[in-house]
């Protein structure tokens, strides 16, 4: 492999970037989820998912692989049932609750801590 290939393929394309961006968007919201920090009935971790599967699929149109679009596809339409869902029965403040000062709050706070 001469040094022109060798570097082109370590050369992070924007599709790369964009995906990259969305598997931490849906990493942060499954950590966020995992330690109480948001719930799961919130409207944001909902829309998190589906935001971040978008990028995900963005980045799947350049480097095709079928078994990722297919799974991204179905957790986009899963998520977007959840947010369509939440604002069908309105927004809950109480999703968590805050265990410093037993205040609820709606997840988006966790996202600014």
């Amino acid at each position: 492999m001469s040094l022109p290939d060798l570097l082109n393929t370590l050369i992070i394309h924007s599709p790369d970037i964009i995906g990259l961006i969305g598997a931490t968007i849906a990493l942060i919201a499954y950590f966020l989820l995992q330690t109480k920090k948001m719930s799961s009935e919130s409207i944001l971790f909902s829309f998190l998912n589906a935001f971040s599967s978008l990028l995900i699929l963005v980045s799947l149109v350049y480097s095709w692989n079928l078994a990722a679009f297919v799974m991204e596809s179905a957790w986009m339409c899963t998520s977007l049932y959840g947010v369509f869902a939440v604002k069908k029965r309105g927004v809950k403040k109480e999703n968590i609750r805050d265990e410093s000062t037993s205040l609820p709050h709606d997840g988006l706070s966790a996202l600014l801590r």
